[in-house]
């Protein structure tokens, strides 16, 4: 009770300290979107190429259910750096969110693959991507939320955020709905030399949820090992993935007013999507600190989903791009990376947050 009482006297008098409000926030345009999709754009991410950058994709996500004629309804679209469509992949069942392996296990050979959460059929959908972006169906078994008995929603996969450590690859799914403990399951991605497919074993729950509307967005440090993920009434959560005796962190800001969306890293920066009607909001938290460090407005419509690459992608973007969800035009806005406002950890305040 009173180290309860402490953080919350501590909560009020931080958030008194606060140097800066949204509206005087930079405000930084796109510079360009992408050609829209279908249905309704929602999650992007970033299959970087090492050889060529400036040939580097961005896949992304139409969310919506599979239709009665073939090759229809929800997809994964692949984009240029142009923002032009080379490809797309249809008649998923609501895929929601994807993200991508730039290095995997595949019988003896590394590839890149995408895995995407498929809500309607509660499970991965798991691809070989080309650095053409082209696509080789490999899911085998991957149905999630099965090991304690989920029904209806609390089984359907809505985020995802990849992981490797120590030579094993994972994805980290949260669900539509769920429990307010062990809320997200952690899954091993495995080849399976027998079918020619990859298969998803549950090792793990982890992670809490408010309850209040749903869990979604979600990235992982690969060097801290460290899972953020969006509870999205809430706040942004923080679990070590290496050490389950670590307390979670309940990261909060009195400026963020929208629903907390994607979420990506930039550096050592936490970018975490403030979703607002006409606008989006982008603030800037400090990886090692978990301090508030600074942010940017700009006119994309109630961004989702999130995506970073810092490489250089050639003379266009050589420090790399963000690429965000634009709800109004079913597309996806490019960001400059150059056009980022630095950090300034002295001129905020740190963010309310709870173990």
């Amino acid at each position: 009770m009173l180290a309860s009482a402490i953080i919350a006297l501590a909560s009020i008098q931080l958030s008194g300290k606060l140097a800066i409000e949204a509206n005087n926030l930079p405000l930084i345009q796109p510079t360009l979107f992408t050609e829209p999709v279908e249905f309704d754009a929602d999650d992007p991410a970033i299959l970087y190429n090492a050889k060529y950058p400036h040939q580097s994709l961005i896949l992304a996500t139409d969310k919506e259910k599979a239709h009665s004629e073939p090759q229809s309804g929800g997809g994964i679209y692949v984009f240029n750096l142009q923002g032009k469509i080379l490809n797309k992949v249809k008649g998923l069942d609501r895929p929601n969110n994807i993200d991508v392996i730039q290095s995997f296990q595949i019988a003896n050979e590394k590839s890149s693959i995408a895995v995407v959460t498929e809500r309607l059929k509660t499970q991965l959908r798991i691809y070989k991507v080309t650095l053409q972006g082209s696509f080789i169906d490999l899911t085998g078994s991957t149905q999630v939320f099965q090991s304690e008995n989920e029904q209806g929603e609390d089984r359907a996969p809505m985020g995802i955020a990849c992981w490797q450590s120590k030579g094993k690859s994972y994805a980290i799914v949260s669900p539509k709905a769920g429990k307010a403990t062990r809320h997200l399951e952690q899954l091993e991605l495995k080849w399976n030399p027998i079918t020619k497919k990859i298969d998803a074993h549950s090792v793990n729950r982890l992670g809490s949820f408010s309850t209040k509307k749903e869990t979604e967005s979600m990235t992982v440090d690969q060097s801290s090992n460290h899972l953020y993920y969006s509870d999205e009434l809430v706040g942004i959560r923080k679990i070590s993935l290496t050490n389950p005796k670590s307390p979670e962190l309940l990261i909060q800001n009195s400026q963020h007013i929208g629903d907390h969306e994607g979420l990506a890293i930039w550096n050592n920066i936490l970018i975490s999507t403030d979703q607002r009607k006409d606008e989006s909001v982008y603030w800037f938290y400090s990886l090692s600190t978990n301090q508030l460090v600074g942010g940017f407005k700009t006119p994309v419509d109630e961004t989702d989903g999130i995506e970073i690459c810092s490489k250089p992608l050639g003379t266009d973007f050589p420090n790399g791009i963000m690429v965000a969800m634009n709800s109004k035009g079913k597309n996806f806005a490019i960001f400059d990376l150059r056009k980022f406002p630095n950090p300034n950890p002295k001129t905020l305040a740190i963010p309310r947050y709870e173990r």
